[in-house]
């Protein structure tokens, strides 16, 4: 394991001890702070992610930008190769 692979595993482990309630208060937090960015933002596209391996859920700033007819788009891995695919709230992910 490279330098790097072994960073990544402690910070995934140390994020893994993160409370639930951390979480959700952080993902809060981090919507109020962006969302007066957002106001201004004119690019009706918004790359993000799903949260994994207890990153943080931006779960809240989805809905706000569904609600804002704004487009997310989530990384896609396809033929070892980074992509990202528009989604919509409800949308399977396979």
């Amino acid at each position: 394991m490279n330098i790097n692979q072994q960073i990544r595993q402690q910070i995934i482990q140390q994020r893994k001890q993160l409370s639930s309630d951390f979480l959700q208060q952080s993902s809060q937090q981090l919507f109020l702070k962006i969302q007066p960015i957002l106001e201004k933002i004119k690019q009706p596209k918004i790359a993000s992610y799903l949260a994994v391996n207890g990153e943080m859920d931006l779960t809240p700033l989805h809905h706000y930008l569904h609600q804002k007819n704004l487009s997310v788009f989530l990384p896609v891995i396809q033929q070892q190769s980074l992509t990202f695919s528009a989604w919509k709230k409800g949308q399977s992910l396979h």
